[in-house]
């Protein structure tokens, strides 16, 4: 039983994993106009590090998503399934 529980936590743990690299790829796929700030993403760091300040909350300052874009309604996606996969795995813990 208590095996059966640290497995389901776990999957959490890879499942809010999975998020940042899946909306990572979405990011990079954009085209650079979809984006405001000093920075543009160019390569997947880029869009690795934007998908993680982006499921994290810590906000946004070097890059960001232009006004009235996909860009806007995709970290919209990722910040809500950030809240909710972090409660889950909380309570499962």
């Amino acid at each position: 039983m208590k095996m059966e529980k640290y497995t389901q936590t776990i999957k959490w743990a890879i499942g809010y994993v999975a998020v940042i690299l899946l909306f990572a790829f979405f990011y990079l796929c954009l085209p650079s106009n979809q984006w405001g700030g000093n920075e543009r993403i160019n390569d997947f760091p880029d869009a690795f590090y934007f998908s993680v300040v982006t499921i994290t909350s810590l906000g946004f300052g070097d890059i960001y998503p232009a006004a009235g874009t996909v860009g806007r309604l995709l970290v919209a996606a990722e910040a809500i399934l950030g809240i909710l996969i972090i409660g889950f795995f909380l309570n499962d813990i």
